[in-house]
Parts: structure tokens; C-alpha cells; sequence
């Protein structure tokens, strides 16, 4: 359950209800991280379904943003999961930015950095070119039916 909430976190493409997300993975973390060997089978659990990153990044971000107590021994067991160096300060950066909700104050930060992570969010799922194909249609599409309009493809 922690694992799928975990993909989903950052990979949905829904980053308005990311903090809702985070916050569901704190309950979850706080619920089962009691239970003996629950962190050690949940880090096995992540290596075996190729989906470590996720669950470094959803660590990573509970405990940055929600002080989840998360045991240390965890954390470095997850160490190799997290991306260069430069990936990692973006990345650090783009969360933090996305994931509260949109602020009247400071609107084109958060859509920035939402943007940009819909951006990873793409490029995590399609090759390059089926990418800008699909980028290529995403603007001719609006700039067709304005910049409010949305096209199901």
C-alpha cells in the first residue's frame, strides 16, 4: 500500500493533491512503521518491484516536509536510489515549490515548477520522440483552441 502511494506521488502527473499524498504517506509510515522488520520489508519489497526511487523520493519528502520519523538505517539502505547530484537540488527545489497548493501571492512559481515536474512526469513514460510529438500536438492544440482549452489524446 505504502509502495503504490509512493509511485503515485511524484508519477501521477496529479501534483495539485500531492500534499494530500504526502500527508497520506505520513499516516501510512506512522501506522505500520511501528511493526517489527515493517522498514526492512518495505526497502527488500522496493528492490525487488524496480521501484526504489519512488520510495527514496517519498521518504525523502515526508521527512523534509512532514518530519516523519523515518529510521536512519532506511534512509541509507535507499542511498544508491537517489539521483545525481544536480537531479537531486531540482528536484529539492521543484517539490518543495509544487506541492503546497497554489499561493495568490506567488501563482507562477507553482506552475513553473508544476510544469516542470509534468515535464518528468512524460518523460518518465514516453521515448523522446512520441515525447515531442505529443508536446507538438499539446501546443498546436491550445494555440488552436486557446490556452484555457485541454485535448484528450
Amino acid at each position: 500500500m505504502l509502495l503504490h502511494s509512493a509511485c503515485h506521488l511524484l508519477q501521477s502527473g496529479e501534483l495539485d493533491t500531492s500534499l494530500r499524498d504526502l500527508t497520506d504517506l505520513h499516516v501510512l509510515m506512522g501506522h505500520f512503521g511501528t511493526e517489527a522488520g515493517f522498514w526492512q520489508d518495505l526497502v527488500a519489497r522496493a528492490v525487488a518491484l524496480g521501484v526504489e526511487r519512488p520510495l527514496y523520493y517519498a521518504l525523502r519528502f515526508a521527512v523534509r516536509l512532514l518530519r516523519t520519523p523515518v529510521p536512519a538505517e532506511t534512509l541509507r539502505a535507499l542511498a544508491s536510489a537517489a539521483p545525481a547530484s544536480a537531479v537531486h537540488v531540482a528536484m529539492d527545489i521543484l517539490v518543495s515549490a509544487a506541492i503546497v497548493p497554489t499561493h495568490p501571492l506567488r501563482p507562477q512559481r507553482v506552475r513553473l515548477a508544476r510544469a516542470l515536474l509534468s515535464i518528468r512526469h512524460h518523460w518518465l513514460r514516453m521515448p523522446p520522440l512520441l515525447l515531442m510529438r505529443h508536446a507538438l500536438h499539446k501546443a498546436l492544440a491550445s494555440r488552436t483552441l486557446g490556452a484555457g482549452s485541454s485535448v484528450a489524446l
